[in-house]
This record gives structure tokens, C-alpha cells and sequence, in this order.
């Protein structure tokens, strides 16, 4: 009988702390990698991915998976995603497909990297 108690005890207690644990986890988690703009000259366009308006592109702030960003003519950019550097050239269009710890997948829709 004991035994019995004990065991209904314990079910109960996992249930409820992994029931809280959820509670407690926020809707949307943040990416676990983000890639920075660490550096830009002249005018560089960003919109992202949950909107569809073009803003002014600014200095370290986190780009994610479906950020877009555009350098007009004679402007240039560097993101920064963990080690790896990427620089765009003027006129180009750049779209962030994949960013985690393992993959990287950008497309380039005009201009270059």
C-alpha cells in the first residue's frame, strides 16, 4: 500500500513539474543564431520576414531566418554569423533562408557575396 502511494506520489510531482516547464517556455523561442551587421557604407535597404516594408538597415542588429536585405548602388555591407564573415557587394539582394549552429543558407537573388 505504501509502495502504492509513493509511486502515485512521484507520477504525480514529474507530471505537474513538466507541466509547469511548458507553462513556462515562451510561444515563440528565439533562434538559436543570429547574424549581425558588423559593418556598412552607403545606403543598405532591410525588411524582414514578418513584414513586407523596406527600412534603413542598421548597425548590429540580429538578422534571422526570412530577413531580406538590399545595398543600393556604390553600397556595401558585412554580416557576421558565428566565424563566418559575408560581405555584399552594391546591388545586391540578399535573403536569409537557414541560419542554426550547423547550416547557413543564403540566397542571392542579384549582386554577389
Amino acid at each position: 500500500m505504501i509502495r502504492k502511494f509513493a509511486f502515485w506520489t512521484v507520477l504525480a510531482a514529474t507530471a505537474a513539474a513538466l507541466g509547469s516547464a511548458q507553462a513556462q517556455a515562451p510561444a515563440g523561442d528565439p533562434p538559436s543564431r543570429v547574424a549581425r551587421m558588423s559593418y556598412k557604407s552607403g545606403s543598405v535597404s532591410f525588411r524582414p520576414g514578418s513584414l513586407d516594408e523596406w527600412t534603413e538597415a542598421s548597425l548590429n542588429y540580429p538578422f534571422t531566418i526570412g530577413d531580406h536585405l538590399w545595398t543600393q548602388d556604390g553600397a556595401r555591407a558585412e554580416l557576421h554569423a558565428g566565424a563566418t564573415a559575408i560581405r555584399l557587394a552594391s546591388d545586391t539582394a540578399l535573403g536569409i533562408l537557414n541560419l542554426d549552429d550547423l547550416n547557413t543558407q543564403l540566397s542571392v537573388t542579384e549582386g554577389s557575396i
